[in-house]
């Protein structure tokens, strides 16, 4: 689609129907079909709400060189439903991916019920962030939270300087030791150190740092 054909009434997507492509639609959408924004890929832009229900699809395409599909809601987006995502153009996900696939002035707490995505290799995994107007797609490794490619001591360091939680703790210590490049199933994880252990490494890391800035 391109342009607006729509006027400024609603436009309903049925069980079964497909609503796609780029340009404007100047109402409401409400999606119980697919909506696959973008012409591979592309934005499709919605100057009213967009209301996603519990039989609807939303299907984004993700391509190399941090090209995908977006749909831009003007007013506020209910999601439900199904998030289907499809890499086209031989794209690889790399850790530290990240892609803006849905914009809305806000979300009333809403989040997709069901994902359908790509199977990643090399430990890595998808994390889809809702933010206060955006969803975000990034390609993870659990545990690597100063993003070096490996979790080790100085992700133990980089959690205690915050926000901490005892959840991204959990998912530290399960994923020690892992590298970016290996596989989770085939790949042996180091043993975590105690906590003193990891407090005077972190003492270690911090001076390194400081003897190398000076």
């Amino acid at each position: 689609m391109c342009g607006s054909g729509t006027g400024t009434g609603t436009v309903s997507v049925a069980s079964g129907a497909v609503l796609g492509g780029t340009g404007m639609i100047q109402g409401n959408v409400t999606n119980g079909g697919t909506v696959g924004p973008g012409n591979s890929p592309g934005t499709l832009h919605l100057g009213g709400t967009y209301s996603q229900s519990g039989g609807g699809k939303l299907e984004i395409e993700l391509a190399p060189g941090g090209g995908h599909d977006e749909l831009a809601v003007a007013g506020t987006a209910t999601l439900a439903g199904t998030l289907s995502v499809l890499l086209t153009g031989g794209y690889v996900p790399h850790e530290d991916d990240a892609f803006q696939i849905v914009t809305a002035a806000g979300f009333g707490g809403s989040t997709f019920t069901n994902t359908s995505l790509p199977a990643l290799s090399g430990g890595l995994v998808w994390n889809i962030d809702y933010g206060a107007t955006a969803v975000t797609l990034a390609v993870v490794l659990p545990g690597d939270f100063n993003h070096d490619g490996t979790v080790d001591a100085a992700d133990y360091v980089t959690w205690r300087k915050g926000p901490a939680s005892e959840a991204d703790y959990q998912t530290w210590r399960a994923h020690f030791g892992q590298n970016a490049g290996a596989s989770a199933a085939g790949g042996a994880l180091a043993a975590v150190p105690e906590p003193g252990s990891l407090f005077l490494l972190g003492i270690c890391v911090v001076l390194l740092f400081v003897r190398r800035c000076m």
